[in-house]
Protein backbone atom coordinates (compact mmCIF):
# COMPACT_ATOMS: atom_id res chain seq x y z
CA UNK A 1 0.00 0.00 0.00
CA UNK A 2 3.21 2.51 1.04
CA UNK A 3 4.11 2.23 -2.95
CA UNK A 4 0.96 3.49 -4.24
CA UNK A 5 0.97 6.49 -1.63
CA UNK A 6 4.06 7.01 -3.16
CA UNK A 7 2.58 7.14 -6.28
CA UNK A 8 0.48 9.47 -6.43
CA UNK A 9 3.12 12.11 -4.72
CA UNK A 10 5.67 11.50 -7.68
CA UNK A 11 2.49 12.33 -9.98
CA UNK A 12 1.37 15.29 -7.50
CA UNK A 13 5.04 16.26 -7.04
CA UNK A 14 5.65 16.57 -11.15
CA UNK A 15 2.14 18.44 -11.23
CA UNK A 16 3.71 21.39 -8.85
CA UNK A 17 7.18 21.45 -11.35
CA UNK A 18 4.99 21.74 -14.34
CA UNK A 19 2.92 24.71 -12.68
CA UNK A 20 5.91 26.69 -11.75
CA UNK A 21 -11.77 -4.35 -19.81
CA UNK A 22 -9.12 -7.21 -20.34
CA UNK A 23 -5.99 -7.09 -22.42
CA UNK A 24 -4.33 -9.73 -23.91
CA UNK A 25 -0.39 -10.46 -23.11
CA UNK A 26 2.32 -11.52 -26.31
CA UNK A 27 5.83 -10.93 -26.03
CA UNK A 28 7.46 -7.83 -26.08
CA UNK A 29 8.70 -8.08 -30.18
CA UNK A 30 5.12 -8.17 -31.47
CA UNK A 31 4.78 -4.35 -30.69
CA UNK A 32 7.79 -3.66 -32.86
CA UNK A 33 7.17 -5.64 -36.16
CA UNK A 34 4.35 -3.06 -37.06
CA UNK A 35 6.78 -0.18 -38.07
CA UNK A 36 7.20 3.07 -36.03
CA UNK A 37 6.28 2.95 -32.65
CA UNK A 38 2.84 4.88 -31.96
CA UNK A 39 3.05 5.53 -28.40
CA UNK A 40 5.29 7.04 -25.26
CA UNK A 41 5.81 3.49 -24.12
CA UNK A 42 6.40 1.58 -26.74
CA UNK A 43 8.73 3.84 -28.68
CA UNK A 44 11.13 3.75 -25.18
CA UNK A 45 10.46 0.21 -25.16
CA UNK A 46 11.62 -0.56 -28.67
CA UNK A 47 15.01 1.47 -27.50
CA UNK A 48 15.43 -0.31 -24.14
CA UNK A 49 15.88 -3.98 -25.55
CA UNK A 50 19.46 -2.20 -27.17
CA UNK A 51 20.21 -2.38 -23.76
CA UNK A 52 19.71 -6.11 -23.23
CA UNK A 53 18.82 -5.83 -19.41
CA UNK A 54 16.09 -7.66 -17.74
CA UNK A 55 13.17 -5.38 -17.63
CA UNK A 56 12.33 -5.09 -13.74
CA UNK A 57 9.81 -2.30 -13.89
CA UNK A 58 7.64 0.09 -15.90
CA UNK A 59 5.00 2.80 -15.36
CA UNK A 60 2.88 5.32 -16.90
CA UNK A 61 1.76 8.50 -15.69
CA UNK A 62 -0.90 10.96 -16.78
CA UNK A 63 -2.18 14.22 -15.35
CA UNK A 64 -4.38 16.77 -16.35
CA UNK A 65 -6.60 19.66 -14.87
CA UNK A 66 -10.05 18.79 -15.86
CA UNK A 67 -11.87 21.89 -13.94
CA UNK A 68 -11.17 25.43 -12.25
CA UNK A 69 -14.00 24.13 -9.38
CA UNK A 70 -13.21 22.94 -5.95
CA UNK A 71 -15.53 19.95 -6.38
CA UNK A 72 -18.07 18.52 -3.81
CA UNK A 73 -17.05 15.32 -2.84
CA UNK A 74 -20.22 13.23 -3.45
CA UNK A 75 -19.72 14.71 -6.94
CA UNK A 76 -16.43 13.79 -7.35
CA UNK A 77 -17.67 9.89 -5.70
CA UNK A 78 -19.71 9.98 -8.98
CA UNK A 79 -17.42 10.91 -11.20
CA UNK A 80 -14.65 9.12 -10.18
CA UNK A 81 -16.33 5.39 -10.66
CA UNK A 82 -18.57 6.87 -13.63
CA UNK A 83 -14.55 7.55 -15.34
CA UNK A 84 -13.30 4.56 -13.99
CA UNK A 85 -15.58 2.41 -15.36
CA UNK A 86 -16.83 3.67 -18.01
CA UNK A 87 -13.00 4.31 -19.46
CA UNK A 88 -10.38 2.29 -17.25
CA UNK A 89 -11.68 -0.98 -15.72
CA UNK A 90 -15.52 -2.31 -15.82
CA UNK A 91 -14.98 -3.72 -12.58
CA UNK A 92 -16.00 -3.60 -8.86
CA UNK A 93 -12.55 -4.99 -7.77
CA UNK A 94 -10.86 -2.27 -6.94
CA UNK A 95 -10.34 -0.35 -3.08
CA UNK A 96 -11.11 3.13 -2.41
CA UNK A 97 -9.64 5.77 -0.34
CA UNK A 98 -11.07 8.70 0.43
CA UNK A 99 -9.73 12.47 1.60
CA UNK A 100 -11.76 15.24 1.99
CA UNK A 101 -10.26 18.16 3.88
CA UNK A 102 -11.06 22.46 4.04
CA UNK A 103 -8.70 22.67 0.67
CA UNK A 104 -7.85 19.04 -0.48
CA UNK A 105 -10.21 16.56 -1.51
CA UNK A 106 -8.91 13.49 -3.25
CA UNK A 107 -10.76 10.20 -4.53
CA UNK A 108 -8.24 7.53 -5.39
CA UNK A 109 -9.20 4.33 -6.58
CA UNK A 110 -6.67 1.00 -7.00
CA UNK A 111 -6.84 -2.66 -8.77
CA UNK A 112 -4.43 -5.08 -8.44
CA UNK A 113 -5.24 -6.31 -12.71
CA UNK A 114 -2.70 -8.95 -11.27
CA UNK A 115 -0.13 -9.98 -9.04
CA UNK A 116 2.25 -7.84 -11.49
CA UNK A 117 0.54 -4.51 -12.43
CA UNK A 118 -1.61 -2.20 -10.56
CA UNK A 119 -3.24 0.80 -11.50
CA UNK A 120 -4.55 3.37 -9.74
CA UNK A 121 -6.95 6.38 -10.74
CA UNK A 122 -7.32 9.82 -9.16
CA UNK A 123 -9.30 13.02 -9.00
CA UNK A 124 -7.80 15.57 -6.58
CA UNK A 125 -9.27 18.87 -6.04
CA UNK A 126 -7.52 21.99 -4.44
CA UNK A 127 -8.79 25.26 -3.26
CA UNK A 128 -6.25 28.24 -3.19
CA UNK A 129 -6.66 31.62 -1.87
CA UNK A 130 -8.01 33.27 -5.53
CA UNK A 131 -9.06 29.95 -7.26
CA UNK A 132 -9.20 26.36 -7.94
CA UNK A 133 -8.35 23.17 -9.76
CA UNK A 134 -9.28 19.74 -10.18
CA UNK A 135 -6.84 17.20 -11.21
CA UNK A 136 -7.54 13.73 -12.98
CA UNK A 137 -4.52 11.17 -12.57
CA UNK A 138 -3.97 7.71 -13.62
CA UNK A 139 -0.91 5.58 -13.31
CA UNK A 140 0.11 1.99 -13.92
CA UNK A 141 2.78 0.02 -12.98
CA UNK A 142 3.99 -3.07 -14.32
CA UNK A 143 6.64 -5.86 -12.94
CA UNK A 144 8.89 -7.69 -15.14
CA UNK A 145 7.00 -6.42 -18.49
CA UNK A 146 5.58 -3.05 -20.28
CA UNK A 147 3.09 -5.13 -22.24
CA UNK A 148 0.10 -3.61 -20.45
CA UNK A 149 0.93 -0.72 -20.42
CA UNK A 150 1.14 -0.20 -24.12
CA UNK A 151 -2.06 -2.22 -24.55
CA UNK A 152 -3.71 0.35 -22.33
CA UNK A 153 -1.75 3.63 -22.80
CA UNK A 154 -4.08 4.49 -25.71
CA UNK A 155 -6.95 3.84 -24.11
CA UNK A 156 -5.74 6.05 -20.96
CA UNK A 157 -4.96 9.48 -23.63
CA UNK A 158 -8.86 8.62 -25.16
CA UNK A 159 -10.04 9.34 -21.48
CA UNK A 160 -8.06 12.77 -21.60
CA UNK A 161 -9.64 13.18 -24.94
CA UNK A 162 -13.31 12.81 -23.91
CA UNK A 163 -12.52 15.52 -21.63
CA UNK A 164 -10.74 17.68 -24.54
CA UNK A 165 -7.63 17.83 -22.69
CA UNK A 166 -4.10 16.68 -23.43
CA UNK A 167 -2.27 15.45 -20.40
CA UNK A 168 0.96 15.58 -19.47
CA UNK A 169 2.52 12.35 -19.05
CA UNK A 170 6.34 10.28 -18.13
CA UNK A 171 6.87 6.67 -19.40
CA UNK A 172 9.51 4.72 -17.41
CA UNK A 173 11.43 1.34 -18.17
CA UNK A 174 13.55 0.08 -15.74
CA UNK A 175 15.98 -2.93 -16.24
CA UNK A 176 19.14 -4.55 -14.72
CA UNK A 177 22.39 -6.35 -16.09
CA UNK A 178 23.79 -8.96 -13.89
CA UNK A 179 27.01 -7.77 -12.60
CA UNK A 180 28.64 -4.49 -13.24
CA UNK A 181 29.14 -3.18 -16.69
CA UNK A 182 32.32 -1.46 -17.47
CA UNK A 183 32.37 1.80 -19.14
CA UNK A 184 33.06 0.40 -22.34
CA UNK A 185 29.69 -1.64 -22.40
CA UNK A 186 27.94 1.24 -20.95
CA UNK A 187 29.30 3.52 -23.82
CA UNK A 188 27.96 0.99 -26.23
CA UNK A 189 24.63 0.59 -24.69
CA UNK A 190 23.99 4.56 -24.85
CA UNK A 191 24.87 4.64 -28.12
CA UNK A 192 22.85 2.07 -29.51
CA UNK A 193 19.95 3.12 -27.57
CA UNK A 194 20.19 6.71 -28.72
CA UNK A 195 20.82 5.78 -32.10
CA UNK A 196 17.93 3.56 -32.40
CA UNK A 197 15.67 7.06 -30.77
CA UNK A 198 17.82 9.31 -33.61
CA UNK A 199 18.46 11.55 -30.18
CA UNK A 200 19.93 15.05 -30.59
CA UNK A 201 21.25 17.69 -28.23
CA UNK A 202 22.57 15.38 -25.85
CA UNK A 203 23.46 16.50 -22.33
CA UNK A 204 25.45 14.07 -19.91
CA UNK A 205 25.70 14.84 -15.97
CA UNK A 206 27.88 11.99 -13.34
CA UNK A 207 27.08 12.02 -9.95
CA UNK A 208 27.04 9.87 -7.07
CA UNK A 209 28.24 7.21 -8.72
CA UNK A 210 25.25 7.65 -11.47
CA UNK A 211 25.20 8.12 -14.84
CA UNK A 212 22.75 9.88 -16.58
CA UNK A 213 22.42 11.29 -20.16
CA UNK A 214 19.25 13.21 -21.31
CA UNK A 215 18.39 13.97 -25.25
CA UNK A 216 15.57 14.87 -27.60
CA UNK A 217 14.28 12.24 -29.98
CA UNK A 218 11.69 13.70 -32.85
CA UNK A 219 9.95 9.89 -32.35
CA UNK A 220 8.16 11.44 -29.54
CA UNK A 221 6.01 14.36 -29.91
CA UNK A 222 5.87 15.98 -26.47
CA UNK A 223 9.04 17.56 -24.78
CA UNK A 224 10.23 20.23 -22.42
CA UNK A 225 12.88 22.72 -22.39
CA UNK A 226 15.97 22.34 -19.95
CA UNK A 227 17.80 25.47 -20.05
CA UNK A 228 18.15 26.31 -24.00
CA UNK A 229 17.40 22.64 -25.57
CA UNK A 230 14.45 20.59 -26.03
CA UNK A 231 14.29 17.00 -23.77
CA UNK A 232 12.17 14.28 -23.86
CA UNK A 233 14.39 11.11 -23.34
CA UNK A 234 16.41 10.85 -20.01
CA UNK A 235 18.37 7.46 -19.46
CA UNK A 236 20.75 6.79 -16.82
CA UNK A 237 22.61 3.72 -14.95
CA UNK A 238 24.03 2.82 -11.63
CA UNK A 239 25.29 -0.08 -10.47
CA UNK A 240 23.99 -1.42 -7.02
CA UNK A 241 27.03 -3.94 -5.73
CA UNK A 242 24.67 -5.12 -2.73
CA UNK A 243 22.96 -6.98 -6.05
CA UNK A 244 25.70 -7.01 -7.91
CA UNK A 245 23.52 -5.53 -10.68
CA UNK A 246 23.88 -2.74 -12.85
CA UNK A 247 20.66 -1.07 -13.34
CA UNK A 248 19.28 1.21 -16.43
CA UNK A 249 16.27 3.58 -16.85
CA UNK A 250 14.82 4.97 -19.85
CA UNK A 251 12.29 7.28 -19.32
CA UNK A 252 10.50 10.18 -21.32
CA UNK A 253 10.76 13.32 -20.69
CA UNK A 254 12.72 12.56 -17.92
CA UNK A 255 13.06 10.29 -15.11
CA UNK A 256 11.30 10.48 -11.95
CA UNK A 257 11.73 7.72 -9.72
CA UNK A 258 15.19 7.42 -7.40
CA UNK A 259 17.58 5.63 -8.74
Amino acid sequence: MKKIYIIISIIAIIIIIVQSSGFTYNQEQKYFESGVPNSQMETIAKAFTYTGADIKESNLNCWAKISDDFMDMQYMEQLSEQIFKKHIYNTNQYECFKSDEDSFRQVMFTLNVDEDIILVFALQTIKHESDSETYMLVDVVQNNSYNYIIDIENKILDLYQAFDIQPESTACIIGALQAKADDEQIDQIYRKVFNNLKIENVDAVESGGAFSVTGYTPLIEDSIVLGDHKVNINMACRYNSFEDKTYILLATPLICVEY
